[in-house]
């Protein structure tokens, strides 16, 4: 078997693998509604936005994406998150985490600058300039009737989001499975306080 197709069947696989188990479980949020990642590669580089809508109130949701410190318990692929000061109305935030898929990974190296809105917003930058170029996003939640909504975006130049075809494989990957974990930690504040 030729090289060229070697390497066509290795991407077809991976590609076939990713897309069975990159999809969210029927339960990763509660009224069944999916997890919702669409991934845009440019020029620019990287363009990544998730959302779902979970049972917790605002408040409850709000509890979970401001756990810096406690993020590594629910989200599986954060090895360090940790608030190293808070200063002129930011939090300034170091975690390090592994992203990417299947044997395709690399350690991520964030100073996060973070400012808070409570309750609905939540603004960040990488202000290290390790592991991208450029990086920075947002967490917005909108109150729901059967719970809160949450959507998330980022932006990335560099680094996993080299324009290489992985890297698209790779981002939908690592921020699905985050918005996983958030949302398995938002279901379960949510069962454990009325």
């Amino acid at each position: 078997m030729g090289i060229d197709r070697l390497r066509a069947l290795a991407v077809a696989q991976t590609a076939a693998l990713l897309a069975a188990f990159s999809s969210p479980s029927p339960a990763a949020c509660s009224s069944g509604r999916d997890i919702q990642v669409s991934v845009r590669q440019s020029s620019m580089g990287c363009a990544i936005e998730g959302r779902f809508t979970s049972p917790a109130t605002p408040a409850q949701a709000w509890k979970v994406l401001t756990d810096y410190e406690g993020i590594p318990s629910f989200i599986p692929s954060m090895k360090t998150s940790r608030v190293l000061k808070r200063s002129g109305g930011f939090i300034y935030l170091l975690q390090k985490s592994r992203a990417g898929a299947f044997l395709f990974h690399r350690t991520v190296s964030l100073l996060l600058k973070v400012k808070e809105v409570a309750p609905e917003a939540i603004d960040f930058s990488d202000i290290s300039g390790r592991s991208f170029k450029a990086y920075g996003g947002s967490w917005r939640l909108s109150p729901q009737a059967s719970g809160v909504g949450v959507v998330y975006r980022v932006r990335a130049e560099g680094g996993l989001a080299d324009g290489h075809w992985l890297s698209e494989l790779a981002a939908k990957w690592t921020a699905t499975s985050l918005l996983e974990g958030v949302c398995d930690e938002m279901r379960r504040q949510a069962a454990s306080r009325p």
